[in-house]
């Protein structure tokens, strides 16, 4: 009899915690606040006008709302125009994607485009079930997950980098 006691408040026990669980990791899309979007991964380490260009790993095992392209939070977590921001200093940068709409990236730094230009990126999907965006930028693959990065890369902010 007692067995079944603890058997069963272990039980409750797993299921509250579960549910407490779901709720507060839990984001569907139509919880996604103004200028965010909701995708398949969760940045860690999402852009900030004081960051706007982390670098941080994405956890793919949880799908978030995040803000949407060329937009950053500002300080009280509100998606705004990553232009916006006031900076002291211009964005660094080692890929177009961590630049804001309308900029690119020269030379480590986010520049303006000028009409006309084109910045080298295209996006595709690979399926409406796996969600995994690819991008490309001046022919190399992108990365999602650490899997697609060679042996001692992981991937951070789309691109495999060494882990140190």
């Amino acid at each position: 009899m007692m067995f079944f006691l603890r058997v069963s408040v272990c039980l409750i026990f797993l299921v509250i915690t579960s549910s407490v669980q779901g709720k507060w990791y839990s984001t569907s899309p139509g919880n996604c606040r103004i200028n965010e979007n909701y995708t398949p991964c969760t940045q860690l380490c999402p852009p900030t006008c004081e960051a706007p260009n982390p670098t941080c790993r994405v956890d793919c095992t949880r799908p978030s709302c995040n803000c949407i392209q060329g937009y950053v939070y500002n300080h009280e977590g509100r998606c705004i125009p990553s232009t916006s921001c006031l900076r002291q200093m211009p964005i660094r940068c080692e890929y177009n994607l961590q630049c804001p709409s309308r900029f690119s990236c020269t030379r480590g730094f986010c520049v303006e485009i000028s009409s006309g230009q084109s910045t080298g990126v295209f996006s595709s999907y690979a399926s409406s079930t796996s969600a995994h965006r690819h991008q490309v930028q001046f022919g190399s693959l992108t990365c999602t997950r650490d899997k697609h990065c060679p042996e001692r890369k992981i991937c951070i902010n789309g691109y495999c980098k060494m882990f140190e």
